[in-house]
């Protein structure tokens, strides 16, 4: 049973690769859930609350399905938590967040890193 994490930097390719497997595969492609929120204009309240957000809703997608291709997972969730999240909440919020990001990690199967062959080309989305 396939279930494979594309992990990395913007403008890698993680979504035309995660496209093409889904195709080969025959199995659901997760898209990036990030984008349903516009992150860069977020106060500190509303990141905490989102990247929360976003690592339920990254389980429950990989959960609701046998077998998937995701791009982005709950390593990318736990890597913007710790950057961007991490230094503004309690110890304990922090652990809590760390161990459920962790604990779905071992769920995968396969986990392939992607790593910047150029620089970011902008996306409209998150700056670069």
């Amino acid at each position: 049973m396939y279930k494979i994490a594309i992990i990395g930097s913007q403008s890698t390719g993680k979504t035309t690769i995660g496209n093409q497997l889904s195709k080969k595969l025959n199995i659901p492609l997760i898209t990036e859930l990030a984008r349903k929120w516009d992150i860069e204009k977020a106060t500190q309240t509303e990141l905490i609350h989102i990247q929360k957000e976003l690592l339920k809703l990254q389980i429950q997608e990989e959960n609701h399905n046998g077998q998937f291709i995701s791009d982005r997972s709950t390593i990318d969730n736990l890597a913007y938590w710790l950057h961007n999240v991490s230094p503004i909440v309690d110890k304990e919020e922090n652990k809590l967040y760390i161990r459920m990001a962790l604990e779905n990690v071992k769920n995968y199967s396969h986990i392939f890193l992607l790593t910047p062959e150029f620089y970011p080309i902008a996306d409209g989305f998150r700056n670069i």
